[in-house]
């Protein structure tokens, strides 16, 4: 289940982006084992799980809280390979982070139609 450090960081989060039970959505959806989360010094917290866009399957990254530097570069050909592996068609995540767009263009995922208050991408796989 989720370390301390894990729900600390997730509870901040919610809070944050004005999503005050995020906390218990990720700790009712890893329970109901509807998620998954990787936890790991050098990453940080991510919790991913399956979703739909266009009739296809992909991995939604629902949380990630990384630090260090270049964690992404690092640790996004990690998810890449596990959506493939289980045959999932691309990767999605949101953000609230305006700024975050021209970074993650650069990794090849391209910006969709937003979802209320937040930037939708989404890297075929």
């Amino acid at each position: 289940m989720l370390s301390d450090y894990a729900s600390k960081k997730i509870h901040l989060l919610g809070k944050r982006n004005n999503s005050p039970s995020l906390l218990n959505q990720v700790a009712d959806s890893l329970l109901k084992c509807e998620s998954m989360l990787y936890e790991h010094d050098e990453i940080g917290v991510v919790i991913t799980k399956p979703t739909y866009h266009d009739g296809k399957l992909g991995m939604l990254i629902w949380v990630a809280i990384g630090f260090g530097v270049n964690v992404v570069e690092k640790y996004l050909p990690l998810f890449e390979k596990a959506a493939k592996e289980t045959g999932m068609a691309f990767i999605m995540f949101e953000t609230k982070r305006k700024g975050f767009s021209r970074f993650i263009k650069k990794f090849n995922f391209t910006e969709h139609r937003p979802r209320g208050d937040f930037f939708v991408f989404i890297k075929e796989v």
